[in-house]
């Protein structure tokens, strides 16, 4: 049974109704993990969208659905960033695959954890060596 680590853009498309994406996660949810990076950068993202908020009205529905966000993600797993896919991610910078780094973390911790990775960023991701990678925006997977 494989483990899944789930992509900040995959995670996206699931909040956003993706059908396939929404299948996919119903039907392998207990082996569906997130990595810290996908949370940091969700975080992230809606900082920044808070800070841009004009009126009262536009930062109260900011601030609920960032709440609703973190409630969606509490049943999922958590991957840290451990010191051996660190490691792993030293070695991958050095291979200049021309990868975004948050994206060799991701990848480092999937290869550290022998999971793979959910993203439709195949043609980046690909380019890390032995990753096993999986796209549940497309119907057949």
């Amino acid at each position: 049974m494989p483990n899944y680590l789930i992509d900040t853009d995959t995670l996206t498309l699931y909040f956003q109704k993706h059908p396939h994406v929404v299948s996919n996660m119903i039907r392998h949810f207990t082996e569906a993990h997130l990595s810290i990076i996908t949370i940091d950068e969700m975080i992230q993202g809606w900082q920044k969208v808070i800070r841009q908020a004009k009126t009262t009205a536009d930062l109260s529905k900011c601030y609920f659905r960032y709440t609703e966000t973190i409630r969606a993600l509490q049943p999922l797993q958590v991957m840290t960033l451990e010191e051996n896919a660190i490691n792993r991610l030293q070695q991958l910078k050095k291979m200049k695959l021309n990868v975004g780094t948050n994206d060799l973390r991701l990848a480092a911790t999937a290869l550290d954890n022998r999971m793979t990775v959910v993203t439709r960023n195949v043609r980046d991701f690909a380019r890390v060596p032995q990753l096993v990678l999986e796209d549940w925006s497309k119907a057949s997977t």
